[in-house]
C-alpha cells in the first residue's frame, strides 16, 4: 500500500433495497468500496463487496441531527458495517479502522471523536458482546 493512507478506492455507491432494519432504511452495495488504512503497525485492505447491506451509522434518531446516518463518515461506516457483520478480526481493531475511515473522508476531529468513543462505549451489542 503506498504511503497515503488511509484511503478508499473508490467514490461509495449505493442504492436503497426498500428493507428497513430498526426503523433504518437498508442500502445495497453496487460496486465493490474498498477502504486502505493503518492500524499501528499493521495495514489493512477492505472491501465491501457488491450487495453487501448496510444501514450506514446505527445511530437513533434522537442523534440524527449531530451524525445522521449517512453523513460524510457513511463510505466508514460501510466499512465498520461489513466487518462487524463478519465478525472480521477483532472488535476493537474494527472500531479503529472505522476512526481511520472517517479520517480518509476528512471527518471533523472533534466528531470523528465522539462517534468513535460512542461506537466503543455502545458497539458492543453490534458485535455480539
Amino acid at each position: 500500500m503506498a504511503n497515503e493512507l488511509p484511503r478508499f478506492s473508490l467514490p461509495l455507491r449505493v442504492e436503497l433495497t426498500g428493507k428497513r432494519r430498526s426503523g433504518r432504511p437498508i442500502w445495497k452495495v453496487l460496486e465493490e468500496f474498498r477502504l486502505q488504512c493503518r492500524v499501528g503497525e499493521a495495514e489493512y485492505d477492505i472491501a465491501a463487496p457488491v450487495g453487501f447491506e448496510t444501514d450506514f451509522a446505527s445511530v437513533p434518531r434522537f442523534f440524527w441531527r449531530f451524525a445522521p446516518p449517512g453523513g460524510p463518515y457513511a463510505g466508514a461506516a460501510v466499512i465498520h458495517d461489513y466487518l462487524y457483520a463478519n465478525r472480521i478480526g477483532e472488535r476493537e481493531v474494527a472500531d479503529r479502522i472505522f476512526l481511520e475511515g472517517m479520517i480518509a473522508a476528512n471527518v471533523e476531529a472533534w466528531r470523528r471523536t465522539i462517534i468513535f468513543r460512542t461506537v466503543r462505549t455502545f458497539g458492543g451489542r453490534g458485535w455480539g458482546n
